[in-house]
């Protein structure tokens, strides 16, 4: 399995002026003024995400920084969805890996977020690294990403299944419960197939990653925290195998 270990944040439009503002860290700092300016003013929009974006990108090209990855948050200010994002960077750059920390499946058209994929291998060959997750951390985004009560979980899986197949096979047909396909498919296919990532560090979570998962994506932990999820996924699954035969 792989794994991956997160650090940062989206970056926000933040004007010069609010990186001087006192009080916190600067970043921090900013992004409450311009969560509070949007409060106040909400149907003023950013100018500037472009630029920011832009140079966001075009700094990590230049430190030779692995991968830059992009959050799914539908209801913030100063964002935009990743995978449109993540196109925008393409174009940008040459050897970034892109990735999406993490793009909430549930509540989306697979075959769309199959697709999009695609294109994005086709502008970024073996560049784009998709990280999926259940549930949107921000109450304010859940509206956005309506499944069944209480079946996310269910959603998500069968969904990750139909991304996969089609990403992978010149022709699909699925009948499950949420999801029916008959003889889809989406072109370009990748060249290789895409590593499909998923987030999450609940015991759950990490066992949705071992069964469907070709890595995780560890988000908002600390090293430790990290070694601790993934210990307690081993011991589970080295439970589950039980005593080796010889």
């Amino acid at each position: 399995m792989k794994i991956r270990i997160g650090i940062g944040h989206v970056p926000v439009t933040e004007h010069d002026r609010l990186r001087d503002q006192p009080g916190g860290h600067p970043r921090e700092r900013a992004y409450d003024l311009a969560r509070d300016h949007l409060r106040d003013h909400p149907h003023h929009l950013p100018r500037d995400l472009a630029r920011e974006l832009g140079e966001w990108a075009d700094e990590l090209e230049a430190r030779r920084v692995d991968s830059g990855w992009l959050s799914d948050l539908a209801a913030a200010p100063y964002t935009v969805d990743p995978l449109i994002g993540l196109a925008y960077v393409a174009g940008r750059t040459r050897r970034l890996k892109l990735g999406t920390g993490v793009l909430i499946l549930p509540g989306r058209d697979p075959v769309v977020v199959a697709m999009q994929l695609a294109g994005l291998a086709a502008l970024a060959p073996g560049r784009v690294l998709p990280a999926f997750g259940v549930r949107p951390v921000r109450p304010a985004d859940r509206r956005a990403y309506a499944v069944p009560p209480g079946r996310r979980a269910a959603v998500f899986e069968e969904a990750l299944v139909v991304v996969r197949a089609l990403l992978t096979g010149p022709s699909v047909t699925h009948h499950g419960e949420f999801f029916h396909l008959d003889e889809a498919a989406i072109a370009p296919l990748p060249a290789k197939p895409l590593d499909l990532w998923l987030g999450g560090r609940l015991p759950a979570a990490m066992d949705r990653v071992g069964r469907l998962a070709d890595g995780w994506l560890g988000s908002a932990v600390t090293p430790a925290e990290a070694a601790t999820s993934l210990r307690g996924f081993l011991d589970r699954f080295a439970a589950e195998l039980g005593p080796l035969q010889t």
